[in-house]
């Protein structure tokens, strides 16, 4: 397919990147919030600014929007509306920018609630629990890695277009992660989300939420890759679990 931009190609480029900036900070960022490094940044367990019950309303409401926001823009027809309006490729860069933004939003006017849950002082314990807590990021990278960053922050796509060449269609791949979960990079985050030494009430609201948020937009998106690839993807389904590397029958 001859790629087409509405936008000028410089002003194409220009926002792709800024998307793709815009990502790898909020993804920095969240690396920061939730181990508690202060550089200036908001923490996810930093003094509580408020009352308990406001801090409890202001932090589902925006894990709520968070959700929601997500669950909206991820939408075929949603999507078809945006390429409409602003063209088919700068859809996916216009949605990293706007999942870049929502991410920030949480963090920024997060309402911390430092009141432990657990907190574990045996010294080997916790560092088995940062190490955890690493290797869910791990998994993360590498499975953003494996499926073309590039073409998932859609840079690929404005930059093929920039120089008038084709785009192929997206073919149905297992790289080495995906073959042991259909969707690795949201059990890293889960494992990110959970894997900490010192948990606390706000920490467990936000992890729970966003593991919610997951298992429920992991059921929406499956039934996209169900209608783009069809059977292959309904026996990828009977063959991989979706979540936890339980093995399977053959």
């Amino acid at each position: 397919m001859q790629a087409e931009l509405r936008a000028s190609p410089w002003g194409a480029l220009a926002f792709a990147l800024l998307g793709a900036a815009l990502f790898n900070l909020s993804s920095v960022w969240a690396l920061l919030f939730l181990t508690n490094v202060d550089v200036g940044l908001a923490t996810i367990d930093a003094p509580m600014r408020g009352t308990l019950a406001a801090a409890v309303a202001i932090d589902a409401l925006l894990l709520a929007a968070f959700g929601l926001h997500h669950s909206v823009m991820a939408r075929p027809r949603v999507r078809a509306f945006v390429a409409r309006r602003i063209g088919h490729l700068m859809e996916r860069p216009f949605y990293i920018l706007c999942s870049a933004g929502a991410l920030i939003a949480v963090m920024a006017l997060w309402q911390p609630i430092p009141v432990a849950l657990w907190g574990v002082t045996d010294e080997p314990v916790r560092r088995s629990l940062w190490v955890l807590h690493g290797i869910g990021w791990a998994v993360v990278v590498a499975s953003l890695s494996a499926i073309d960053p590039w073409s998932f922050l859609g840079l690929r796509q404005v930059i093929a277009a920039w120089r008038g060449a084709e785009i192929a269609s997206t073919p149905f791949l297992l790289p080495w992660l995906y073959r042991v979960v259909r969707h690795p990079m949201y059990l890293g985050l889960i494992i990110a989300f959970w894997a900490t030494p010192d948990m606390t009430v706000g920490h467990a609201f936000y992890a729970a939420g966003m593991t919610f948020y997951i298992l429920i937009g992991v059921r929406f998106e499956e039934r996209g890759l169900v209608t783009t690839f069809g059977a292959t993807y309904r026996d990828y389904q009977r063959r991989v679990p979706m979540l936890l590397p339980w093995p399977r029958r053959p």
